[in-house]
């Protein structure tokens, strides 16, 4: 009867989900289906590979968890233990089975802090697991211990080891952002490292959300910093704006680790993480935009541009799955300052990764009056082939600007952009709509944007 009755997880993530039902009886049937599913039974398939194409609540991952830590914690505490507790390593270290942080490195191997002789003979596949797991653990201090490992593993043979690269790399920044700290150049260096292997390498759907994951932990556990931000926030944008589109699970992942980042309180950064921990398949984070209502307080204004740019590819996931009412939600608490300088400006930085239409989607909605229903805007933008809906853009922004205000560079590059995909049986009429602007300065850009595509 429950296999029966239960959905699927995959339900959870259609746009219907976004709206919240009109009757009685919807509420009462959306919390019956949510109730089955935090109780639904689990196949002994999904513990071979937790978060393909699924999303595994904290019940199945404590359940992995409690089981490994048991095999781990019944070896006796020396050498001749280390078959069964690699075994045990190589799988908590996995970049597939995000499970809670789950327990410390044996003393054995903590005592061996400077023994660079043992090491050396031990397998570079072994030291990538030991450092994962020293980052998985609950107690962030036992990568201090790891320095030997590591050391080791800069003159060994690591890119055939299934994510070895992007481990160590987290290693290097953790343990200097945890023991390191005044070392700034360091620091920066290994901010750097991380970034750039997550923009020039296309991570897994699994890599990425173990990265996402071990830093909002990390975040979490330590004291406010908020020169962290701007890193926590490029990290995020880098993975979002790399193919191929990310899984759902990642994408509430990066709205997780942007929330504990921009959360200047340490209880909010726990409430925010065990959330999406809680039952992950539900989407709480990635479902309630209201945790960046207060962006504008809790973020230095330096970093305010970078955090819209990464709020807008949100916007650009959502709308590429439908959630149409989602994203106008996270439009409206973007926008809630009405800085359109700001926002035309965070746009421009990311529109290279973004397809045209949705580019143009998301410019119309920020010039639209606001009485306008922008679910509209979104799903005649999404489902109209080459159109880009420049009249509307146009037509809008100059009813803001007036007769005599300059228009804003970044919204003129925007148009630029969008002005080569315009199809030439259009253009005549996109003209004569520019003729009509009464901004002397846009209705100039325009036309020579026009013109220039005409042309070409």
């Amino acid at each position: 009867m429950h296999a029966y009755f239960c959905p699927y997880t995959y339900a959870f993530t259609e746009p219907e989900m976004d709206i919240t039902p009109a009757t009685v009886l919807g509420r009462i049937s959306r919390s019956i289906l949510i109730a089955l599913q935090k109780s639904r039974p689990y196949t002994e398939g999904y513990f071979e590979s937790p978060i393909a194409g699924i999303q595994i609540d904290e019940v199945h991952h404590a359940t992995v968890a409690s089981a490994l830590k048991r095999i781990h914690d019944s070896a006796p505490d020396f050498q001749h233990s280390e078959a069964l507790q690699w075994s045990v390593w190589q799988l908590a270290g996995s970049t597939t089975l995000n499970t809670p942080p789950l327990f410390h490195l044996p003393w054995w191997i903590l005592f061996r802090v400077s023994d660079d002789e043992y090491f050396s003979h031990r397998p570079p596949a072994m030291l990538v697991a030991m450092v994962a797991v020293s980052l998985r653990g609950p107690d962030k201090w036992q990568v201090w211990h790891l320095a030997t490992v590591r050391d080791l593993l800069r003159g060994m043979e690591i890119s055939n080891i299934p994510s070895a690269q992007i481990v160590v790399a987290a290693y290097d920044y953790i343990k200097c952002s945890t023991w390191n700290r005044d070392d700034i150049k360091h620091l920066r260096q290994t901010e750097s490292t991380l970034a750039n292997m997550t923009r020039s390498r296309e991570l897994s759907a699994a890599e990425s959300f173990w990265l996402l994951s071990t830093l909002s932990e990390l975040h979490n556990s330590e004291e406010d910093r908020p020169e962290k931000e701007p890193f926590l926030i490029g990290i995020c944008l880098a993975i979002l704006s790399n193919p191929p589109y990310p899984i759902v699970a990642v994408l509430e992942a990066v709205v997780t680790l942007a929330a504990v980042s921009c959360s200047p309180g340490h209880v909010d950064r726990l409430r925010i993480l065990t959330s999406s921990r809680e039952y992950p398949w539900l989407l709480r984070n990635l479902r309630n935009p209201t945790l960046f209502a207060n962006w504008f307080e809790d973020i230095p204004s330096d970093y305010h541009k970078q955090f819209v740019s990464l709020l807008f590819l949100v916007i650009y996931r959502l709308i590429h799955q439908g959630s149409y009412p989602l994203a106008a939600q996270y439009l409206t608490v973007i926008t809630a300052k009405g800085d359109l300088p700001l926002y035309t400006s965070a746009l421009t930085a990311i529109a290279p990764d973004m397809g045209e239409n949705i580019l143009s989607s998301i410019s119309r909605m920020l010039v639209a009056p606001q009485t306008q229903d922008l679910i509209p805007i979104m799903r005649y933008s999404a489902e109209s082939g080459e159109r880009v809906f420049q009249e509307d853009l146009l037509e809008n922004y100059d009813l803001q600007l007036g007769p005599s205000e300059i228009p804003d560079p970044d919204f003129l590059a925007i148009v630029f952009m969008l002005s080569k995909y315009v199809p030439s049986d259009t253009m005549e009429a996109l003209k004569k709509v520019i003729l009509k602007l009464k901004n002397p300065w846009l209705r100039l850009n325009c036309c020579k944007s026009s013109c220039s595509t005409g042309q070409s």
